[in-house]
């Protein structure tokens, strides 16, 4: 996560569709957005794609410890490599490509695609969610290639690089030679005889039914208990190699990047399989996700105030599905990363504050908690002013060295209940087991992991006679959803 302590001013206009926000910039590196020029033509695998030719091209299999960036405008071949190192405080986004096999690796990408378009003659299937994430993530199934393309400000530059895309056709397979079928003659029918009715029985009499047993009420499981210890974030997963090689460390919490308009670096070893491993060695996972920021910030994409409460819905769907696809069950907590933002207090304040009730109540709606990760001089001064914004548990940043979750700014009589992520150290290098990652340091006390799901109720015996047939229980009413405006429409 990028720091929260310096100051973010200087007001932008509201945007007239989702699409409309600022160039990404990377904390204290301006990121490259594109510009017009001279185009160079990369291809690979039968796909060719014209792209700016100043961007650098990287081949991620000559360099395997390659972090891909979406902060910065860059061409990516293939897959980033396992053992990739990625800061840990990259955020935001800008015009960057990556073109890699459509495969296992990417198959929470490939699946989240279900639009079908027609783009540049050529059949893909797109993520609806484009609009929200700010990245293009379209599987080309002819090719077995899914190109991505991020964007800040405008969409347009990867409109533009998209429309170029160029498809080699499949050399014709050779069609078979007709064959002629040898007639055969149709064997006549054989007569049967009928089948003879069948004697007419009396009805057996109906038996007296007799009370089905009630089954032995189970009680409700505990809560699960709380995580209380250590905890980093970088960018990009870990490899699990490396993660088991962190169990020597005073570590066992590993924040992780679902998506978001401002994630700047892509899933990289995030899968559902990755959360699996990861989750048997014994680590709790802390999910981020880095939305749309304050109105009142430069070099992030940013909330529209017009529509706030819709583009929070908007981030709160989109984060519960990138936790489902990845495996992570209703009750794990998903915390919004809002990054600093001032003044605090006025209409950015009120503006942020709408966007995360907003949040707040479709995540929940989903069955899922809600978090918020800032600071404690903007979101979180905030949070603490407005009780109809207040998440289910707070993550903040402090970088004072120190451990304990309190804070003078943070009254003790809120998120008392084991609902508390402390940040208090920012990017730096540790190594442990002979593996160095660049992270955050956090101390928590929260509640990382849902509850397990209650043990089947016993079943009744079976009694000796039929039992009458019970009556079909009542249909439950549709949940209400939240009355809001139209949402934007996705440009794919």
């Amino acid at each position: 996560m990028a720091t929260s302590h310096h100051t973010l001013a200087t007001a932008r206009r509201a945007a007239a569709t989702a699409a409309a926000v600022l160039i990404a910039l990377g904390p204290g590196t301006p990121a490259r957005a594109a510009t017009p020029g001279p185009q160079t033509t990369i291809t690979y695998r039968g796909m060719a794609l014209r792209v700016p030719g100043a961007w650098p091209i990287f081949d991620l299999a000559r360099e395997p410890g390659r972090c891909v960036r979406l902060d910065v405008s860059a061409i990516y071949i293939g897959h980033q490599g396992p053992e990739a190192r990625c800061p840990a405080r990259a955020i935001g986004k800008t015009t960057a490509v990556q073109v890699e096999p459509l495969d296992a690796t990417v198959a929470v990408e490939s699946g989240r695609a279900t639009l079908a378009r027609v783009i540049a003659g050529q059949r893909v299937r797109v993520d609806p969610a484009s609009g929200t994430t700010h990245t293009i993530a379209a599987a080309v199934d002819q090719a077995r290639i899914l190109v991505t393309i991020s964007y800040g400000r405008d969409s347009g530059p990867a409109d533009q690089i998209l429309r170029t895309m160029a498809v080699a056709s499949p050399s014709p397979s050779p069609r078979p030679s007709p064959t002629r079928a040898t007639a055969r003659p149709t064997p006549r029918p054989t007569a049967t005889r009928p089948t003879p009715r069948p004697s007419p029985t009396r009805p057996t009499p109906r038996p007296t039914a007799t009370p089905q047993p009630t089954p032995t009420p189970v009680p409700a499981p505990p809560p699960p208990p709380p995580f209380i210890g250590y905890g980093f974030d970088s960018c990009s997963a870990p490899s699990g190699g490396d993660m088991q090689a962190w169990l020597a460390s005073p570590y066992r919490a590993a924040g992780i990047y679902l998506g978001g308009a401002n994630r700047a670096c892509p899933d990289g070893n995030l899968s559902p399989g990755w959360v699996t491993a990861v989750q048997a060695l014994g680590w709790s996972l802390i999910p981020i996700y880095v939305g749309l920021q304050a109105p009142c910030t430069t070099g992030f994409a940013t909330i529209t105030p017009s529509v706030a409460g819709v583009q929070g819905v908007q981030s709160a769907d989109d984060a519960v599905g990138r936790a489902r696809a990845f495996g992570l069950a209703p009750g794990t907590p998903i915390y919004f990363d809002m990054e600093g933002y001032g003044p605090v207090g006025g209409e950015c304040s009120g503006v942020v504050t709408a966007f995360l009730t907003w949040w707040n109540t479709e995540v929940r709606r989903q069955g899922y908690l809600a978090g918020v990760y800032g600071s404690v001089s903007s979101v979180h001064a905030d949070l603490v002013d407005t009780p109809t914004a207040q998440p289910d548990q707070i993550w903040f940043a402090y970088w004072d060295g120190a451990g304990g979750t309190g804070h003078p700014a943070i009254p003790d009589n809120l998120w008392t209940t084991h609902q508390r992520i402390k940040q208090f150290r920012g990017g730096h290098d540790e190594t442990f087991g002979g593996v160095t990652l660049n992270v955050d340091s956090n101390v928590v006390d929260a509640t990382l992991r849902p509850a397990a799901p209650p043990p089947p109720a016993t079943p009744a015996p079976t009694p000796t006679t039929p039992s009458p047939t019970p009556r079909p229980a009542p249909t439950p009413a549709p949940r209400p959803t939240p009355s809001l405006p139209p949402r934007p429409i996705s440009p794919y």
